[in-house]
């Protein structure tokens, strides 16, 4: 762990040896009771109408948040690898494609009429239009939406289950409301945006169509912390009533023979002007290893092509990266220090060139 003074930044997995030991030897009983309470919050957390049109529904579509053409590119025997597939409780040795990035909020209907232009690999031949752009978006914030509200019924659960847990739990409950708040609002820009609403549009900041195939997908909206100068982009500790988190929208997509690489945000938002025109200045493969880090520091949603994630099991760098969180802990009820300032340490984009950069020739599949 990263640590200043009295405030620690929390790493997701990576047991110690320690507790790996005590896992191994209650596998069997912890592997249950984790999978009969992400079952149970599932069910608490299904909703009875589709979030789009607001049809009642019952079965609804097994949605994708990384378009299956991508999945499918670099997929080995129908199986895809999250960066941190082995030291995750329940989620098995490997991602068959059908279910990899699946979520359930909208219907059938919604799901195959929405989406047909940004979940077709011919129309990244050229750059992407505000259509396919609205598309993107509408499915990061409906992911994220389905997240929130899973997340939010496992600590209703793990709150009422163990007493010495209930203050953390109802704390990641009210952060996650504001995050449903927020998410609310986007996704009404968003859908204004797919009814092609002039003053609801987004903003292309990069775009590369790469000549060779790339070893993983990721699809994500991303809440940036700091810029390539360290300077705060969003606030993330602020409880401000009126303060918004303003997203950026990341996507890698593996083609037939090429890969599509973009980067956009909501039209109007300033707050990512000097990252963008920063990260316009640098060399192609610097911008890349950017792209790179901010796809394995700040999102879950990308899936490796599993020989390439069996190389990259091997690189500490690599695995530490990919368990950051922004979540911390303080040695005392009201930290001295200043949690923001701790996290653009974190997450400084000045680390990018610590890890292999995988959108680089070098990993082509």
């Amino acid at each position: 762990m990263t640590k200043a003074n009295d405030i620690e930044m929390v790493r997701l997995g990576g047991m110690t040896s320690a507790e790996q030991e005590q896992y191994e030897k209650n596998k069997i009983e912890i592997n249950k009771k984790v999978s009969s309470l992400i079952t149970e919050a599932a069910k608490n957390a299904k909703l009875g109408h589709c979030i789009l049109c607001q049809k009642p529904c019952s079965s609804f579509c097994n949605s994708h948040s990384i378009p299956q053409f991508a999945l499918r590119r670099i997929a080995e025997d129908g199986n895809v690898m999250l960066p941190l597939q082995d030291e995750l409780l329940t989620i098995g040795k490997h991602t068959g494609v059908n279910k990899a990035g699946t979520f359930h909020t909208i219907c059938r209907e919604c799901d195959s009429r929405v989406f047909q232009l940004y979940e077709n690999p011919n129309t990244y031949n050229s750059k992407p239009t505000d259509q396919m752009l609205a598309q993107i978006a509408l499915k990061d914030i409906l992911l994220m939406i389905s997240n929130r509200n899973q997340e939010r019924e496992q600590y209703k659960l793990v709150g009422a289950q163990a007493e010495f847990l209930r203050g953390f739990a109802e704390e990641k409950i009210y952060w996650g409301n504001c995050d449903l708040r927020d998410y609310g609002e986007k996704l009404e820009y968003a859908k204004r945006s797919l009814d092609n609403q002039k003053t609801n549009r987004y903003y292309l900041c990069f775009y590369d169509l790469l000549d060779y195939v790339v070893p993983y997908a990721a699809q994500s909206s991303i809440t940036l912390i700091s810029d390539f100068e360290d300077n705060v982009v969003n606030n993330i500790y602020s409880q401000k009533q009126g303060y918004r988190i303003k997203d950026i929208h990341v996507a890698v997509f593996p083609l037939k023979s090429t890969s599509a690489i973009l980067l956009f945000i909501e039209d109007g938002v300033t707050r990512y002007r000097k990252f963008y025109r920063s990260l316009r200045k640098l060399t192609k493969e610097d911008q890349l290893a950017a792209i790179n880090y901010l796809v394995f520091s700040y999102t879950e949603n990308v899936f490796m092509n599993p020989t390439t994630h069996k190389e990259l099991k091997k690189n500490g760098s690599f695995m530490d990266m990919c368990r950051k969180s922004t979540d911390f802990r303080s040695q005392t009820p009201f930290p001295l220090d200043d949690p923001l300032e701790v996290a653009v340490k974190e997450f400084s984009l000045s680390k990018r060139n610590e890890i292999p950069n995988l959108l680089s020739r070098e990993y082509a599949l």
